[in-house]
């Protein structure tokens, strides 16, 4: 006990704990002393501390925040100093003081499995945007961001924000991406999920670091100058053109928040409606409107979808039940929304809902930008699939020079 009182260190871990405390409790004089229970002291060593604390306390109540309660400490100390100047008496309180904190730090924890599982079953998931605001509501209760994280590691984190509070793009050139997006599908003939985005259009995932972005660019820019000239390869090279400026030069964050702008933009009106009409918006209501975010074309994902209505309601002002948890997945043909039920075909247009990823193996949706297992693009490594047996036909006809 010979190290100088760290006062800064009481202040924040013993007063600030003290004084947030709706009564004060003195039933842990090991805490309001700041001495281990888990180790053992001399009663040399307990005097010495004890006279550092008290003279602490004296100093601060003259301070402005904690004067009342250094002062209460002060005039009650009889209560907390006596148990641990007598070595047996000291004994005894640690046993206890070890068996009441064992306690109440599982009753936190469990807690924060509770608050979890709370969320959990609203999202499928523990949407990212609400870890920090349940890692603070888990510190106001005194567990720490690492035994938080302990929790939080037996969870499904889902990504459900977009844009990282960035300013969206403005409205036209939204408008123009999305036109010529629109374009491209029509001229193939494809899927609308392959064009939900500049992100599903490259293969990649929203948020994809600068060089996956880059390889996508590259891969996709070299693709296009091999094409024969028709409009297609005119409206790509545009689209490539978007992706440098947007997503390469410019902040991917910004065109990411502009297509939550323009989902919350369409939908608002029919989350108005249900408000106006039934006075929130009620369980059937909720999924209901999740459907349409997701048949938008919007490249949103469940958790974004739900996240958004609740929002585009909070700020309307109404009430909302959510229901059961549904999840969904995505048709990579028709691009409607099915519930993740043990459906293998679409009821709409009878387009096969999964894949085997060509990377690893295992099963994904079909619509995917990216494995959900590998992480690899579901997109390019079906095209390197095929360039490859491509190849090998050519070779096997004789066609080396084609190969």
């Amino acid at each position: 006990m010979s190290a100088a009182f760290d006062g800064s260190g009481y202040r924040q871990r013993v007063l600030a704990e003290l004084h947030r405390r709706s009564t004060l409790d003195l039933d842990d004089p090991f805490f309001v002393a700041a001495l281990d229970p888990d180790a053992v002291h001399t009663d040399a060593q307990v005097r010495e501390q004890l006279a550092a604390v008290m003279a602490f306390l004296q100093r601060q109540r003259d301070a402005t925040r904690y004067a009342s309660l250094a002062a209460t400490l002060v005039r009650r100390r009889a209560e907390w100093e006596a148990p641990l100047l007598d070595a047996a008496t000291r004994d005894q309180l640690r046993a206890r003081v070890l068996a009441a904190r064992q306690a109440g730090q599982a009753e936190r924890l469990a807690k924060v499995a509770r608050n979890l599982a709370t969320v959990r079953e609203r999202f499928g998931g523990v949407p990212r945007s609400r870890v920090a605001g349940l890692r603070r509501l888990a510190a106001a209760d005194g567990v720490t961001t690492e035994q938080f994280d302990a929790v939080l590691a037996g969870e499904q984190v889902i990504e459900d924000g977009w844009g990282d509070g960035a300013e969206p793009l403005a409205a036209g050139v939204r408008r123009q991406i999305r036109d010529r997006l629109t374009e491209l599908r029509q001229l193939r003939v494809g899927s609308r999920a392959a064009t939900a985005s500049l992100w599903a259009f490259l293969g990649v995932p929203a948020g994809s670091p600068p060089e996956r972005i880059r390889a996508a660019y590259e891969i996709a820019l070299e693709r296009n100058q091999r094409r024969p000239h028709d409009h297609e390869k005119t409206v790509i090279a545009d689209l490539l053109a978007q992706v440098r400026t947007r997503l390469l030069d410019g902040d991917p964050a910004a065109y990411t928040a502009g297509l939550a702008a323009d989902a919350r933009e369409e939908i608002r009106g029919r989350v108005e409606e249900h408000i106006v009409l039934d006075g929130e918006l009620g369980p059937a209501a909720f999924e209901g409107l999740v459907r349409e975010i997701l048949s938008s074309g919007s490249g949103l994902s469940t958790a974004q979808a739900k996240t958004l209505l609740l929002g585009v309601a909070r700020e309307l002002g109404a009430a909302v039940t959510t229901g059961v948890f549904l999840d969904y997945v995505v048709c990579a043909q028709c691009c409607r929304p099915e519930p993740v039920d043990g459906s293998r075909i679409c009821r709409y247009c009878d387009t096969e809902l999964y894949t085997a990823c060509p990377s690893c193996g295992r099963e994904t949706e079909a619509a995917a930008v990216a494995c959900r297992s590998c992480g690899q693009s579901v997109r390019q490594a079906r095209e390197a699939a095929q360039a490859v047996s491509a190849i090998r036909r050519a070779l096997g006809a004789g066609r080396a020079r084609q190969a």
